[in-house]
């Protein structure tokens, strides 16, 4: 005869088979009418709830990270419309599930998205986003297959160029070297949406509670693009590049521990690593601040006649903030 102890751990167990399996059925998307038992699950944001408001910019960036995966794959337009609701694993370092509308701006099409996002580390920006899909719509070519696990369960693969730290800031003889390095021209930046998308979620990781109103502040003055691969033709054909790094010089934090300097005249700088692989359709992003540097730095155009102006050159080699 089981023991009051022993009848509590099966009921206990059950609770938490039952609810885990159920979230698994929706790949942790639609369990709005599910019960949370009291040992805890994922916690649900219905963000067209009257009273929610959306305090953290981080959720509405990393649904901006799932259809800019899509389009990358899928050679699609799509853009933010609206976020609908979200849920997260409970802790410092999370998992979110986030169902958004987002449009096609071209035809005014709209698609309701699922994006599933991992964060790996607490603090800064390391995460993977293995979902990313129109709503009761089969991913084609691109699918997980795998057992349903509530947290990080992998990462993008990458060769050894694409692993470990993030490189440190590029020096002057770096940057023309133009088999590696293309130096963003304004007209491109304009086009590729995505940068300014990665510096967000840079600064929003790392400050958390940062605003939108404070993100709009940030203006980006130089963006340098390297990728392992020599002879993409034309030279801004690394802005489609599935795996590069991205170098971003900017300005607008008035707040910010980054450095010694306060104020938004600052110039900082930000990398970003993206690798998108493929095979299992994985985007993994990771991203840091470098100290040391006011700009990127080139003795001559390196993005042709549009490119950003120059700024004088440095040899020193800073630092990565990874903190």
């Amino acid at each position: 005869m089981a023991t009051p102890l022993q009848r509590d751990r099966r009921v206990f167990l059950g609770e938490q088979r039952d609810y885990w399996r159920s979230v698994a059925e929706t790949d942790g998307f639609d369990i709005d009418d599910l019960e949370v038992p009291s040992t805890g699950g994922l916690w649900s944001h219905n963000c067209q709830h009257p009273r929610f408001r959306l305090i953290d910019c981080v959720p509405k960036l990393y649904a901006a990270v799932g259809f800019h995966r899509y389009n990358m794959l899928k050679g699609t337009n799509f853009q933010y419309h609206q976020l609908l609701k979200y849920n997260e694993t409970m802790g410092c370092v999370q998992s979110l599930y986030l169902t958004l509308v987002a449009i096609d701006p071209s035809t005014k099409l709209q698609k309701t998205f699922q994006v599933r996002v991992d964060e790996k580390s607490f603090g800064k920006l390391d995460l993977t986003c293995s979902v990313a899909r129109i709503k009761d719509e089969e991913e084609e070519e691109v699918t997980t297959h795998k057992r349903f696990i509530p947290h990080f369960h992998g990462e993008a693969a990458a060769d050894d160029f694409y692993q470990g730290a993030l490189p440190d800031w590029p020096s002057v003889v770096d940057l023309n070297n133009q088999k590696r390095f293309y130096l963003v021209n304004e007209s491109d930046l304009l086009a590729n949406d995505w940068i300014r998308l990665y510096l967000e979620l840079a600064v929003s990781v790392k400050f958390g509670s940062i605003r939108e109103r404070d993100l709009s502040k940030l203006h980006i003055l130089k963006v340098a693009i390297e990728s392992k691969e020599e002879d993409i033709q034309p030279p801004n054909g690394r802005l489609q590049a599935k795996s590069v790094v991205v170098y971003i010089t900017f300005k607008g934090l008035a707040k910010a521990p980054i450095g010694d300097e306060i104020g938004e005249h600052v110039e900082r700088n930000a990398i970003v690593r993206r690798v998108l692989d493929e095979r299992s359709g994985y985007l993994t992003l990771l991203g840091g601040f470098s100290i040391g540097e006011k700009a990127l730095n080139t003795d001559q155009p390196v993005g042709g006649e549009e490119a950003l102006d120059n700024e004088q050159s440095s040899e020193k080699r800073p630092r990565l903030d990874l903190t």
